[in-house]
């Protein structure tokens, strides 16, 4: 799944299977993520 990330914005994701998170990304950007992220 890929996802946008608009300008002035920042995304992080969690991952509920690993118990992880990402460092934050912040756009303009995309993003390729797992479905359940």
């Amino acid at each position: 799944m890929v996802i946008s990330v608009g300008v002035g914005h920042a995304v992080v994701l969690v991952d509920p299977l690993t118990k992880s998170t990402s460092e934050p990304i912040v756009g303009p950007t995309y993003v390729v993520k797992a479905p359940w992220v």
